[in-house]
Order: structure tokens, then C-alpha cells, then sequence
């Protein structure tokens, strides 16, 4: 028996098995893919320069940021995109201005901040009905209808159509929302679809080096590849991974050995958890269920396109290009509120990158989220991103790439998708219940934190809680949480755990600087193992009634 089982070898579950590692913890890793890094896989094209098909970017790259940290410590170099450096053209090639272009997600910020006004009706409704929700779709339906009657009102000539409803904007709306949560606007929250929090700083692009800082975090770990969790057996103190190799055998669900462990930390993305693609007895508890029910799993597919140097047909040092249907597009006006987000009824591929500034390749990477993408084959994907490339560019007769790669996320049987989002009726506790322990089950992924999901930095940080939350319990600490006025709560000390009355003895332990600890206070409790949590509670109250203002890193340990 080891002591941690992690499930996934993605950034969650590698910066959580390093942690416990170096906590003197025995784990073992195991991964279906046949490589580290999960949703952050880097693709080595025939160039010899590599590209990130998953997660590609260091958002907020700053000193606080734990990717900037690892990257830092990795000496893995990284560089800052200037969203200055964009060509933004219409459908006919017409190259827009600058101005035109901030004026255009001027009025997208400005149209969110309408809809948002309707936050507060909705949290009236919310105090008698507990789902009462929209999505931003339905919101700024809403606030286009209201700008519609102001024009009819006031009898101005024209189409009819309010300043937000402009081709221009309505890409601006799908470069600002879309692009970022990997989700329609029909299928994101009006009220929480912008509760997370993000680190200042730029946005810095890795070249193609996401897999590398995985291997790297992985180093000196037993990290198994090729080997899936089919099922997992768990009860209060011990848990049982049942595990088949995939090696060779991708379709196989045969069982074929198992692991045993005092703790297991579940690091499977959302897909594969709303797939059911591991079982669990116990079943997960209903509030776990329904969490992981009820938060959206976006999508987010690359094409990558790769020419000949002396093919290549645009401006070397332009980040990117993003292209913008005109009117004569019939629907484009109405498709971004009824969910059929993207602004070109025929392009598929809104933005494209330009690689050359940050690997040196001669290689563009369009984005798409339409799931029936991945209905298509190679030849027919790449067929749609180049007439979008053409329409940019004005030019039907482009060079033929020399490679070409496409992305299946929803396709892919580990991912099943990309990443999270708070679907309407969905909202931020979700995300806390779903990293909630369960006896000696623990949860970690993008999925899992509140404050940061849809992100590396997220993974990483769920993966260093998770780890925290296995030590304490494996360790039986429970670290101090004071009261507003400075003092120890027994109760809360209590609440952490329920296996605690059933100890002989519980410690309040203050971590020094060098390797002791110093023993403020001791509760002896070998009289009576069978104290009930309020009991004990009220014990643990009477002996620290004396201690004030303990310091943050305190904790009882039994």
C-alpha cells in the first residue's frame, strides 16, 4: 500500500503528487494518456519547432502567478504577446483602423455592462427562487430590444439597428467572452459567468513548451503512463484504483491490477467525470453529482497550418489576424445572442496566430468552438480555415500548407472537452463542492477552484490545495481557524474533521522557524475516546480559553 494514488498526470495532479512527495508521502501517479501534461500538450511539427495544441498562455504573468514561479524556476523562457500587434480585416479585406477596433470592444464592454444591470433583478427573484438565473445571450437580447424601442420612439431614419449592432462589435463580444470561456453566450451565467479572479500582469506565450514544464514538474516522481483508473473503491481511511493499460489497447477496459492507498486525489478533467468515465464505490455524494451535472464544459479545437518559408503570405511580426463579417452575411446581427456565437456564418476560424514571433515557425493556428467541427476530416477542416484566410486576405489562390494538424477535445476520451464554465442556474459554490474531500477521496483540476478556473495557474493551485488538504489528513492535523476577535474556536477545529473524538490526545501546535515545533497546549482526552464533536468542542474551548491571537500556521494535531 502507498500512501496517495493521484488519478492524472495534468498540472493539477503533478503539482499535487510533488508536493505530497516532498512531504515524505509514498505516491504513485497514473496517467491513460501515453504522456504528462493532460489538456497541455505540446506538438512537435516538421519544422523541429513545437506547438501548443491545448493550453498555450501564461495569463497575468507575474511574480505571484505559480506557472510564472515554475517557469522561473525551470529557467523556461517565455514571451509577452503585444495585443497591439493585431490585423483586423473585414470579410472584402478591408483593413480596419485602430480606432475602429477599440471603439468596437468599447461598445462590447459597454453592452455587457447593460446586461449586467440585470444582476440585481435577479438576485431580488433569487430570494425566493434559489435557481433564478439567465445567460448573457438572453441579457442582451434584452438590451438590444431596449434599444430598438428608444430608435422606433424616436423616429430616427436609418436600418434600426442600435450602435451595438455592428458586425465589428459582435466580434469584439466573441474575442472577449467566447474565446476566453470556450462557451456560447447562451450557455454562460448572467451572474456568474465573471465571478473568478485573474492575476495582473500580461499575457505571455510559452513556445510550444507547456508538455516541457509537465516533464519537468514530474521529475523524480513514479508517474505510470498508458494507465487508466477505471474505478475507484474508497471508504473513510482507504482506497482501492482499479487499472487497465491502454498501451496498445485503447478501447480495452479490462482490469488488469490495482492500487492501494491510504488517500486518493482524483485529478480527471470534468468531461470525464460528467462521461462517468470512473466509477466510484461509494457512488459520489448527491451535492458532488449534481456540481458536476450542472458546470458547463466548453470547447476550444486548433487548426494548425504550417507553410513553407518562401510561401509565407503575411506580416511576419503581426500577432494575429482576426476577421470580421459584413452585413451581407445574412443572421450575423442575431447570431450572437441566440448562441450561435461566431459573427462569420461561414468562417469558422474568427482569429488566426502567427507563430513566427514566438517559435519562428511559418505556421498560423486558428481557433474554433464549434462542436460539429469535429465532425469534419482533416482535409475538410483545413478546407473551411483557408477560406477564411482567403476572404482575409483577398486572395483565392494561397499557397497549400506543407502540414496540418486538428484538435478533437470533445472527441478525446480522456478530456472530453476543454474546460469549465457557469452555465445559467450554475454558480461558484459549485466549484467548491466539487473540490470537497470525501473520506479519503480528494479532488483537484481547473474544475475544482472557484477563484481561478479555466487556467493553468487554477490547476496548479487546486492540485497544491489538494495536497494540503491529504497531508492534514493523513497527518491528522487540523490547522487553526481564529475568530474575528483573535481567538481559538474549538467548534471550527472540531468541524474539520469527524474521525477526531475517537483520539486520545489533541495538540495545539505553533511551527517555529527552525525544524521543532512548540506545544502550546495539550487536551488529554484518553478517558473518554467516545466524546461527541460538541463535546469535544467545549473541551477544546475550556483549555485555550487562555490563548490568544494564535499565529496562522497554527494547528491541532491528535
Amino acid at each position: 500500500m502507498v500512501d496517495v494514488v493521484v488519478i492524472g498526470a495534468g498540472f493539477s495532479g503533478l503539482s499535487a503528487a510533488k508536493d505530497l512527495a516532498a512531504a515524505n508521502l509514498r505516491v504513485v501517479v497514473v496517467e491513460a494518456r501515453d504522456r504528462m501534461g493532460g489538456r497541455a500538450w505540446s506538438y512537435r511539427l516538421g519544422d523541429g519547432t513545437s506547438v501548443d495544441l491545448g493550453a498555450a498562455w501564461i495569463h497575468g504573468h507575474s511574480s505571484n502567478n505559480p506557472v510564472s514561479q515554475l517557469t522561473k524556476r525551470l529557467n523556461i523562457q517565455s514571451k509577452t504577446s503585444d495585443w497591439e500587434m493585431l490585423d483586423i480585416r473585414c470579410l472584402n479585406g478591408t483593413r480596419l483602423g485602430k480606432k475602429e477596433v477599440d471603439d468596437a470592444f468599447q461598445l462590447a464592454d459597454d453592452l455587457i455592462g447593460r446586461a449586467k444591470q440585470q444582476r440585481g433583478e435577479l438576485r431580488v427573484r433569487r430570494k425566493h427562487d434559489p435557481n433564478a438565473d439567465r445567460s448573457i445571450a438572453e441579457a442582451i437580447q434584452t438590451v438590444l430590444q431596449d434599444e430598438r424601442k428608444k430608435l422606433k420612439g424616436g423616429k430616427q431614419s436609418g436600418s434600426g439597428k442600435s450602435r451595438f449592432e455592428s458586425d465589428i462589435v459582435h466580434w469584439a463580444l466573441y474575442m472577449s467572452l467566447v474565446e476566453d470561456y470556450g462557451a456560447s453566450l447562451d450557455r454562460l451565467s448572467l451572474l456568474y459567468w465573471d465571478a473568478d479572479s485573474e492575476f495582473s500582469g500580461p499575457d505571455s506565450l510559452l513556445p510550444g513548451n507547456y508538455q516541457c514544464v509537465a516533464e519537468a514538474l514530474a521529475q523524480g516522481m513514479d508517474v505510470r503512463l498508458s494507465t487508466q483508473a477505471l474505478s475507484v473503491q474508497h471508504s473513510s481511511d482507504s482506497v482501492t484504483v482499479n487499472l487497465c493499460q491502454t498501451l496498445n489497447q485503447p478501447d480495452s477496459k479490462a482490469v488488469v491490477s490495482a492500487l492501494s492507498a491510504r488517500a486518493c486525489v482524483v485529478t480527471v478533467p470534468l468531461g470525464c467525470l460528467k462521461a462517468g468515465s470512473v466509477s466510484f464505490s461509494p457512488e459520489l455524494t448527491a451535492p458532488k453529482a449534481t456540481a458536476i451535472n450542472r458546470i458547463g464544459f466548453g470547447l476550444y479545437n486548433k487548426v494548425v497550418i504550417r507553410f513553407q518559408e518562401a510561401d509565407v503570405f503575411w506580416d511576419r511580426k503581426t500577432l494575429g489576424f482576426g476577421l470580421v463579417s459584413l452585413s451581407n452575411l445574412k443572421g450575423s446581427s442575431e447570431s450572437v445572442t441566440s448562441g450561435q456565437i461566431d459573427p462569420v456564418s461561414e468562417i469558422w476560424f474568427p482569429f488566426f496566430m502567427n507563430l513566427i514571433p514566438s517559435t519562428g515557425s511559418f505556421t498560423l493556428v486558428g481557433a474554433c468552438h464549434r462542436p460539429e467541427m469535429e465532425m469534419l476530416c482533416d482535409t475538410e477542416i483545413t478546407e473551411l480555415a483557408m477560406r477564411a484566410l482567403a476572404a482575409f486576405f483577398s486572395n483565392s489562390r494561397l499557397p497549400s500548407p506543407v502540414e496540418v494538424k486538428v484538435t478533437r477535445w470533445n472527441s478525446d476520451r480522456f478530456s472530453q472537452g476543454s474546460y469549465s464554465s457557469l452555465p445559467a442556474g450554475a454558480e461558484p459554490d459549485l466549484y467548491r463542492t466539487l473540490a470537497r474531500p470525501e473520506g479519503a477521496l480528494f479532488f483537484a483540476g481547473e474544475h475544482t477552484i472557484a477563484m481561478y478556473p479555466q487556467s493553468i495557474h487554477g490547476a496548479i493551485l487546486s492540485g497544491q490545495d489538494a495536497a494540503r488538504a491529504v497531508s492534514k489528513y493523513l497527518n491528522r492535523q487540523i490547522h487553526v481557524r481564529p475568530q474575528a476577535n483573535g481567538s481559538i474556536s474549538g467548534q471550527s477545529a472540531v468541524n474539520s474533521v469527524s474521525t477526531a473524538s475517537a483520539q486520545p490526545s489533541i495538540d495545539l501546535v505553533i511551527p517555529t522557524t527552525g525544524p521543532f515545533t512548540t506545544t502550546l497546549a495539550e487536551v488529554e482526552l484518553a478517558h473518554d475516546r467516545s466524546l461527541s464533536s460538541l463535546q469535544l468542542a467545549d473541551e477544546l474551548q475550556l483549555e485555550l480559553s487562555e490563548w490568544q491571537n494564535p499565529p496562522d500556521d497554527a494547528f491541532f494535531e491528535w
